[in-house]
């Protein structure tokens, strides 16, 4: 099982790098590095609401380029985003 859990990681950080600009950094500065919406819009130089604007356009990237295989990544993704906000809410 942990064996098809780091396997999973993989894709779903394969996944993540493929979200270009802006976007990418800060989805992966939110997920990834598991840093608040006021530390990164504080690194970036840039408002909360950007962070939230480029973390839209994170997910509609997600969500087109990810065809057929939005549901090998959905339930992983939203495990990833229930322990985000578990953990920082």
């Amino acid at each position: 099982i942990a064996e098809a859990m780091a396997h999973q990681q993989m894709l779903i950080r394969l996944q993540i790098a493929r979200i270009p600009g802006k976007s990418g950094q800060v989805f992966h500065m939110l997920f990834i590095r598991k840093l608040g919406e006021a530390e990164i819009a504080r690194q970036l130089g840039i408002s909360e609401k950007t962070v939230r604007n480029l973390m839209s356009g994170a997910f509609r990237f997600l969500k087109i380029h990810s065809g057929n295989s939005l549901r090998r990544y959905a339930y992983p993704i939203i495990i990833l985003l229930l322990i985000y906000f578990y953990e920082n809410f």
